[in-house]
């Protein structure tokens, strides 16, 4: 297996990962929570924020540095389509990173510090923006994954 073999693999499957992860949240719990108790939704954002916090930071990393890696290994085909698509790409994730840490990070460290049993009366006020950074990394994500899925069935030089 070659670099390019290896950084392209770990880009896909880091992208493709946080994809289905935002993807999932977007289209199934985020639809959900609406609909149950402040109490519960705190409980159950608290609950699955443990979990994420351990992981969602180093599948990030993982997606921007192997996705620009991997635009540095074709960096001597700058006008060829899978170069471009892969630089768009490189870019959406890095806004993505961007949107997370912006929006996402603050309300969530908000959530921690919130009580199941006394959550704040304007807790889903608090929470729209996290909503809408979230609809906002998912739609790029998939974007993301879908020009690096594009850019690898494209033809690349075979050496550097």
């Amino acid at each position: 297996m070659t670099l390019l073999n290896a950084t392209s693999f770990i880009a896909l499957l880091s992208t493709g990962l946080l994809a289905g992860i935002f993807f999932g949240n977007r289209m199934g719990t985020s639809f959900a929570l609406p609909t149950i108790p402040v109490s519960s939704f705190v409980q159950f954002q608290q609950t699955i924020h443990k979990k994420y916090v351990r992981f969602m930071p180093p599948l990030q990393i993982i997606a921007i540095l192997s996705s620009l890696i991997w635009l540095y290994l074709l960096r001597f085909s700058l006008s060829a389509p899978g170069f471009i698509m892969l630089a768009v790409a490189a870019a959406g994730i890095i806004i993505v990173f961007a949107i997370t840490l912006t929006v996402n990070v603050p309300i969530n460290k908000k959530l921690m510090t919130w009580s199941p049993a006394n959550p704040p009366g304007n807790a889903s006020e608090i929470w729209k923006p996290w909503e809408k950074g979230n609809t906002a990394r998912t739609v790029l994500t998939l974007v993301v994954f879908v020009l690096q899925v594009l850019a690898i069935n494209l033809p690349t030089p075979t050496s550097f």
